[in-house]
């Protein structure tokens, strides 16, 4: 009884301590992370980009989103313990608390490619002040306007214009029935000597 009670509150303990580290605190603020062949590209909430650069404030708890846009990568800090595989097709996260300011290694711990070993970059730890000047001074990308297309809803007219335009596939039966000469003209005999029709026949010479 004495080992099992040991091994049972060794399972809780360190139960406790991996939900506490693998579920992200209330006010922790998302990031967004892609792995690229080979490169890693960030985006703050407020818009700003960056390429194997992030950008934090010191003391406040942050959230990685995270995806690969080809291959397997591996997302790790080692001065700050944490490391995740970012997977294609799929979304993982991670969090951590910076307390100290500073500028700390990021590596690719996953086999990547050729340039696996140039996948590398910088996690920058600023004070507040510092971050929200350096916010400031990053300008936000803008989006692009979606060209609307001919065949989608929101554009009837064009549509209509479009369908309008294409010739038609059917033709009437009296553009396709065949001609024939009249049965009364002795003098002029038909010019096809077969019709289709039951009620054309061919005039005597």
């Amino acid at each position: 009884m004495i080992p099992l009670l040991i091994v049972l509150f060794t399972f809780a303990w360190g139960a406790r301590i991996y939900f506490s580290l693998y579920r992200p605190p209330a006010d922790a603020v998302q990031y967004y992370v892609t792995g690229k062949q080979w490169m890693w590209k960030t985006q703050h909430p407020t818009g700003q980009r960056e390429i194997n650069e992030l950008h934090v404030p010191v003391g406040q708890p942050t959230k990685l989103l995270m995806t690969s846009e080809d291959v397997i990568h591996s997302f790790y800090i080692p001065a700050f313990r944490t490391k995740a595989d970012v997977l294609p097709g799929r979304y993982t996260s991670i969090w951590f608390n910076a307390t100290k300011p500073g500028r700390y290694h990021l590596f690719c711990a996953e086999y990547c490619g050729a340039e696996h070993s140039r996948m590398i970059g910088s996690i920058v730890v600023q004070s507040p002040e510092d971050y929200q000047k350096w916010l400031a001074s990053v300008p936000v990308p803008r989006r692009r306007p979606r060209r609307a297309s001919s065949s989608s809803p929101s554009s009837p007219a064009r549509a209509a214009t479009r369908r309008a335009a294409r010739p038609r596939a059917r033709r009437s039966r009296a553009s396709t029935a065949p001609r024939c000469a009249s049965p009364t003209a002795a003098t002029s005999p038909p010019t096809n000597s077969t019709c289709a029709s039951r009620s054309c026949r061919r005039a005597p010479r």
